[in-house]
């Protein structure tokens, strides 16, 4: 997976809970998206205040230049990369952005490549996102 990343040219998440070291596994930066499972206030059912969507980890992605979106009810695990060589490649999986999912589970996941000329897949979640900001 890190491969894809390593060669991605914008990447377009939707993960439902992402862990302390979520970066580590998803790299994102400035023209970048992503939707994770949270409120923009916190009630005790909300991922982030219970611990399943880490705080630190959405201030550095936001910190360097990726839009973060929160949306109540998300469970999703998808993932949108553009890559350097005038492909998609669309991450489809049962994985978390967490070690846990890392190290501690039995994940499946899916990478599907197709070519620019194709209609690229997007992940996005407008319907009930909010767009978290500083």
């Amino acid at each position: 997976m890190k491969d894809v990343f390593a060669e991605a040219q914008r990447t377009s998440a939707a993960i439902a809970f992402v862990g302390h070291n979520a970066a580590e596994f998803l790299p994102l930066r400035h023209g970048d998206s992503i939707v994770v499972n949270g409120t923009p206030r916190p009630t005790k059912l909300d991922s982030i205040a219970r611990g399943t969507v880490d705080p630190h980890q959405l201030q550095r992605w936001f910190d360097a230049g990726a839009a973060i979106y929160l949306h109540p009810w998300l469970h999703a695990k998808l993932i949108a990369v553009e890559l350097a060589n005038e492909t998609h490649a669309t991450v489809i999986g049962s994985a978390n952005v967490s070690q846990h999912a890392q190290n501690d589970l039995e994940e499946g996941t899916a990478v599907l490549s197709i070519p620019t000329s194709s209609r690229p897949c997007t992940a996005q979640s407008s319907n009930g996102s909010t767009k978290l900001t500083p």
